[in-house]
C-alpha cells in the first residue's frame, strides 16, 4: 500500500538527505488527546491507564500515514499550512494500523492483570484492558489507532513502532531509516 507522511520543508528536507524518519513519542504529539479515547470516570482503570501512558511514553512511538495525498486538512495541520513536503512509502499492510473513530468515549475495564506488579510504573505495560464491546489490548499499543471523532483529519493510517527498546530497524535518536 502507498502511505504519505506529511512534514513541513526543513524536517522534509532533513528527513530526505538523512534517510530517515523521526518517530513521535507520546508527548511530542500536537494532539494533547491522543490516547484518551477512552473513558476513565473508573479510578482505577484512570490509575491503570495514566502509568501505561506514562510507560508506552518512554518506550513506544509512532508515523503517521495518510492513504490520500491530496487531503487539505493534511497538508494544512501537518506540512506547514501546505508548504511543506508530502512523502510517499510503499508499506506492507501489516504494519499499518488503520484508524478508527468513535463518536463518544469507550468504557474500559481492567479485565486481567499479566504481571502482580501492575502498582509498579515499570510493569504497567503489562495491564491487559477490555474495551466494551472490543477485543483485549495488550500493552495497549492498539490504543495508538482509535481517535474520538472530533479529531479526524482524513484518512489516517498509523504505523506504531518500539523507539526506546533493541529494535533491529530503530536508531538510537529514534529514526527510522528509509
Amino acid at each position: 500500500m502507498r502511505a504519505y507522511h506529511f512534514v513541513n520543508e526543513q524536517f522534509g528536507m532533513d528527513d530526505l538527505v538523512k534517510k530517515r524518519l523521526k518517530i513521535a513519542t507520546l508527548k511530542d504529539l500536537n494532539d494533547p488527546f491522543e490516547l484518551f479515547a477512552v473513558s476513565l470516570t473508573d479510578s482505577a482503570v484512570r490509575r491503570a491507564f495514566r502509568k501505561m501512558k506514562d510507560e508506552l511514553s518512554r518506550t513506544r512511538g509512532l508515523l503517521c500515514f495518510s492513504r490520500d495525498w491530496h487531503n487539505p486538512v493534511q497538508w494544512s495541520h501537518y506540512a506547514d499550512r501546505h508548504r511543506g513536503l508530502c512523502l510517499g512509502f510503499d508499506v506492507s499492510d501489516e504494519s499499518v494500523g488503520s484508524v478508527t473513530y468513535s463518536s463518544k468515549r469507550i468504557a474500559a475495564r481492567i479485565e486481567q492483570l499479566r504481571a502482580p506488579r501492575l502498582l509498579d510504573p515499570n510493569t504497567a505495560r503489562h495491564a491487559l484492558f477490555r474495551l466494551v464491546g472490543r477485543r483485549p489490548l495488550a500493552s495497549g499499543l492498539s490504543l495508538f489507532i482509535i481517535r474520538l471523532a472530533h479529531c479526524r483529519p482524513g484518512s489516517s493510517t498509523r504505523l506504531a513502532r518500539i523507539i526506546m527498546e533493541v529494535h533491529a530497524s530503530i536508531e538510537r535518536d529514534s529514526t527510522l531509516p528509509i
